[in-house]
């Protein structure tokens, strides 16, 4: 793995642009979800295969919806 300092500054002012409320970090995870693939060193799991939202507290469901909405909008995989 080979990353220089100039791409973790494009990485980190990428991430800066779209600011995500807590527990809806959608956009965020995707995208980096999606270098670590590209470096093809890591297994990646998301979602359900990590976190059973059984046990997820504090976070209501119209600011998951609002933020799953504006993930998908700019690109997020799901």
């Amino acid at each position: 793995m080979n990353l220089d300092l100039n791409q973790l500054v494009k990485w980190r002012r990428e991430f800066h642009r779209f600011p995500e409320i807590g527990w809806s970090e959608f956009w965020t995870t995707s995208r980096i979800a999606d270098y670590l693939e590209d470096l093809g060193c890591f297994e990646i799991f998301l979602g359900k295969q990590i976190i059973n939202p059984d046990f997820v507290r504090g976070r209501k469901q119209a600011v998951v919806d609002k933020g799953l909405a504006n993930a998908k909008a700019y690109g997020a995989n799901e």
